[in-house]
């Protein structure tokens, strides 16, 4: 079957329905004027120089004018009411069903976009019916005119491009061309706006970012005061506030749902920098920035250095060894990433110090089990005598030694001397102490004795090993060791024998 391109083609029967009934109604308006005598109206149409040439046609050009202006009907009040009414209802029907078969002026091939709801028709002619289709078959919801089938209403429910056809027969059950269009249906733009959180002062940059490429022009709703950005995707505030933006594609018209972003302006934090003044030169001390921080950035200026970390809520400042003072620089971030920079400048002074003498200690060799434990001994010594000095005054004079894990050999003895200097701003002092061990007295023992037993003198094996055994057991004691520090004597015997039958010797080895 041969499809037309053309949806609004009307053929020679509808052209003269539309004739016919144009006339009838011209004339239905005849009569009712008639029957209620508006004698004005039916000059203003009939009695004019001629009548219309297809009311001719009707056999309506030959009433008597005289009795349609003048003649009065007696008793017929009720009755031209009646019919009055009636007519004008038939009017309206057949005003309606003329309007009919005008179809809706919808063009040929168009697009539309998602979820658009569109009606479709095409020239209705009496005793015709019309069979619709779409292909493809779904993406779509397709709704018969539900007195007049030459109308359809369609929701496109799917992205696509469709094809819309109509076939007529007419009452004689001739299939008349399809009838189609093309329809495509674009999708609705998306669209996000970001969210943005910025520092009083600070501009935030909002967007629009279209969730497909192409060119769309832009509507925005932004808070009280803020001038309107125009069409333009992306710009900047200081205020706070929600931001919304509707985008249209302007390739197809289609228009996005409404997205949002929103700012929010953080106050700056209040940086301040706390701690003593008129500090002694050569000293430490803590200065404190305020709770709360993320970020910490000290620096510092003058007679003074920061002594370890520069990123931490309090600082340690090391001023120098003469009068002045020194500035202290810090910047802070809050949890909101806000900056504030502050300073403060702090003077540096000094008195004199007093300190106590380390005394001098001497330990025997053999108050310790070992040489780890002189060692240790040592180093608690030189621990116990620095806190001893006890240097006060001053400008918190430090207190150093020179002790570096030296130590004595614990069987030797001897001694070691521990320097400590004392440092303020103008004095440095140094004090001595000794750490002294005796050594231990020397070692005496006695050597034992080798032993020769014949083997005839034991009833068995075993009674030489007993024997064995018990004479390891009498030459252990009869080393006996002195002097020293307690010396301990120990022997490799773990059973060892000899063969009975074979004799021989063994070596017994005994160490102290």
């Amino acid at each position: 079957m041969k499809e037309n391109s053309n949806p609004y083609k009307t053929k020679n029967t509808g052209r003269q329905a539309r004739h016919f009934w144009s006339a009838f109604l011209l004339w239905l308006r005849l009569l009712v004027l008639s029957f209620t005598r508006n004698k004005e109206e039916l000059e203003g149409i009939f009695f004019h120089e001629r009548v219309p040439a297809f009311l001719n046609k009707m056999h309506l050009a030959n009433i008597p004018t005289p009795s349609l202006k003048n003649k009065k009907m007696p008793h017929t009040h009720s009755a031209k009411l009646l019919i009055k009414w009636g007519l004008m209802l038939l009017f309206t029907a057949f005003g309606t069903n003329a309007i009919a078969q005008a179809p809706p002026p919808t063009p040929g091939d168009h697009s539309v976009c998602i979820n658009t709801t569109k009606e479709y028709g095409v020239v209705l002619t009496t005793g015709s019916t019309y069979a619709w289709s779409i292909t493809p078959n779904t993406g779509f919801t397709l709704t018969p005119h539900p007195t007049y089938p030459n109308l359809i209403t369609v929701t496109w429910t799917a992205v696509g491009v469709y094809t819309v056809r109509v076939v007529e027969t007419n009452a004689e059950g001739c299939v008349g061309d399809t009838v189609s269009i093309v329809v495509t249906v674009n999708p609705l733009p998306t669209v996000v706006v970001n969210s943005s959180t910025v520092c009083e002062g600070i501009a935030a940059t909002i967007t629009a970012t279209p969730g497909e490429p192409g060119t769309y022009s832009y509507a925005w709703t932004v808070p009280a005061g803020v001038p309107d950005p125009g069409n333009v995707a992306s710009f900047t505030s200081t205020v706070a506030g929600t931001y919304s933006v509707v985008i249209i594609n302007t390739a197809t018209g289609c228009v996005s749902a409404s997205a949002s972003g929103t700012v929010t302006v953080n106050p700056l934090p209040v940086c301040s920098i706390t701690g003593n003044n008129n500090v002694c030169p050569g000293t430490t001390n803590t200065y404190s920035g305020p709770l709360g921080m993320s970020t910490y950035s000290w620096s510092i200026s003058g007679n003074a250095t920061i002594s370890g970390a520069t990123n931490g809520q309090t600082v340690s400042v090391l001023t120098n060894n003469s009068c002045g003072s020194f500035t202290l620089n810090l910047t802070i971030i809050d949890t909101n990433g806000c900056t504030s920079t502050c300073n403060q400048t702090f003077d540096i002074t000094q008195p004199p110090f007093t300190y106590n003498q380390p005394a001098d200690t001497t330990v025997a060799a053999c108050t310790f089990a070992d040489q780890a434990s002189l060692n240790a001994a040592i180093a608690a010594w030189v621990t116990q005598r620095t806190s001893a000095i006890a240097a006060t005054g001053g400008c918190a004079p430090q207190v150093t030694s020179n002790f570096t894990n030296q130590s004595i050999n614990l069987c030797d003895g001897g001694n070691i001397t521990i320097t400590w200097t004392i440092t303020d701003k103008c004095d440095t002092t140094t004090v001595d102490a000794i750490y002294t061990v005796t050594p231990a007295p020397a070692l005496a023992f006695n050597q034992p004795a080798d032993t020769t037993v014949a083997a005839c003198t034991f009833a068995d094996q075993a009674s030489l090993n007993a024997a064995i055994a018990a004479w390891v057991t009498q030459r252990t004691g009869a080393i006996a060791a002195t002097g020293g520090c307690a010396p301990q004597v120990t022997s490799n015997f773990t059973n060892q024998s000899i063969n009975l039958c074979d004799g021989g010797n063994i070596t017994i080895t005994w160490t102290i």
